[in-house]
């Protein structure tokens, strides 16, 4: 198990790409597969919460 704080990039990236090969997908799926354990603070949270 890893413990990240995974970049908003990533996340945009990892949701747009249509290469499930690609790094961003590959960090998306281990974080559903609780491969990646992400860490956030409130700053990310609120950065992410642009994205929705």
């Amino acid at each position: 198990m890893i413990y990240a704080v995974i970049d908003t990039n990533v996340l945009v990236s990892a949701f747009i790409t249509k290469n499930q090969d690609s790094s961003t997908a590959k960090v998306w799926s281990a974080m559903l597969n609780f491969d990646i354990i992400p860490m956030y603070s409130e700053e990310i949270i609120e950065e992410y919460h642009f994205l929705w």
